[in-house]
């Protein structure tokens, strides 16, 4: 019932949004919506009994951080339109170093969880890659926020085209810890995963029409606008799927379903 729900909250978004054309883009509301859905799947993200769990307890931490920084990235979006007076280069690298840190600190949630899973045997190499990478988008968001004009999304340049391998590349590889993660845990949380995937893919569209949004709007001729709907539309819906992830948390039986009951029950 709560998926009909948010294909309905979704679907009414889109038909306001397009119904005032260029208003939702001009006065930023098309981020408050979005700060809306992050806070929202933040509440379901952080019920207690998620994090009683040991088994995935280091997993969920990070992605609490992983949505703090889905929230950072709109703040920041906001903040940065309002100050530029409109769309530039350096709004959309930065809300993608959002989006992009957002998913490396999954994959170090689920890597941790899989070394200790493993008896803590595998080599903690990504574990250091991924903190190295973490630091360089948070440098490279600070630089771009002082200095708009030390990145440039042309078509003509090199930078789009890194910037969607290395979406490309870490969506990848956060599918297959998930992958990882759904083997190593009983059946009960293929929902739960599978949702996950879903939502990974929403996220990822919408990276990479912040990071094309010059190619598609001279390619295509969508307006800039248009563009940054689409991205948000997109937005939206793998935020709405990650909610249902974590709803599905509470199908789960056995004994994370005990715990669940005794932190209730304590509650009451």
């Amino acid at each position: 019932m709560k998926a009909y729900i948010f294909i309905l909250i979704n679907a009414l978004i889109i038909l306001t949004t397009e119904l005032f054309g260029t208003l939702f883009f001009d006065e930023g509301i098309i981020h408050i919506i979005a700060l809306l859905f992050v806070i929202t799947a933040g509440i379901s993200l952080a019920r207690n009994y998620y994090l009683a769990d040991p088994i995935f307890k280091k997993f969920l931490i990070a992605s609490i951080f992983a949505f703090i920084l889905f929230s950072a990235s709109h703040i920041s979006e906001f903040i940065q339109f309002h100050f530029s007076g409109g769309y530039n280069d350096h709004i959309f690298a930065i809300t993608v170093n959002f989006y992009l840190t957002s998913i490396l600190f999954m994959i170090l949630g689920s890597e941790i969880f899989i070394r200790a899973y493993s008896g803590y045997r595998r080599s903690r190499i990504f574990i250091i890659i991924g903190g190295i990478l973490i630091a360089i988008f948070i440098y490279l968001s600070f630089l771009f926020s002082v200095r708009p004009e030390a990145i440039s999304l042309e078509p003509e340049g090199i930078t789009p085209y890194l910037y969607g391998a290395a979406s490309l590349l870490l969506a990848f590889l956060f599918w297959r810890r998930l992958l990882r993660l759904r083997k190593s845990l009983n059946p009960s949380f293929v929902g739960f995963f599978r949702s996950l995937k879903a939502m990974l893919i929403f996220v990822t569209v919408s990276m990479l029409f912040n990071i094309f949004y010059e190619f598609i709007e001279d390619g295509a001729g969508i307006p800039e606008y248009q563009i940054v709907y689409f991205s948000h539309f997109f937005f939206y819906g793998g935020l709405s799927i990650m909610f249902l992830a974590f709803e599905e948390l509470l199908k789960v039986g056995g004994l994370i379903g005990d715990i669940r009951e005794r932190l209730k029950n304590n509650r009451d």
